[in-house]
């Protein structure tokens, strides 16, 4: 298990950190591409859940909304490419896929939620 693990795990992080500066811009502000980019980038992205907080106060400071902080907060816990990749074997593409929608859709919702109340 280890061998097949490990190099999924390792390869998805590198990608996902070398694409990091193009998948989080910084010019975005509060709008509905903005909380549609966070909520989907936010799925794919491996994240240690104590540094949600941090990352999303340093997006906050750098001006982007309330809309797609609140979007990824929502969705960098919930999964990650590479944990997607890792359990692909165990489970059907479309439960897979439904999960990563789910997460989106749940992450667009907190978004708009979070851009009207906030």
């Amino acid at each position: 298990m280890i061998l097949s693990v490990v190099p999924a795990y390792l390869i998805a992080v590198l990608l996902l950190g070398a694409f990091q500066s193009t998948l989080f811009p910084v010019w975005v502000g509060g709008g509905i591409a903005a909380i549609i980019l966070f909520a989907v980038v936010g799925t794919l992205f491996v994240i240690p859940t104590a540094a949600e907080i941090p990352i999303i106060q340093s997006f906050l400071s750098l001006g982007v909304g309330s809309g797609p902080a609140a979007a990824l907060l929502v969705t960098l816990p919930a999964v990650s490419l590479p944990s997607m990749l890792i359990v692909a074997k165990s489970f059907p593409r479309k439960v897979l896929l439904f999960v990563f929608g789910a997460v989106i859709v749940t992450g667009l919702i907190s978004g708009l939620l979070g851009a009207w109340l906030l």
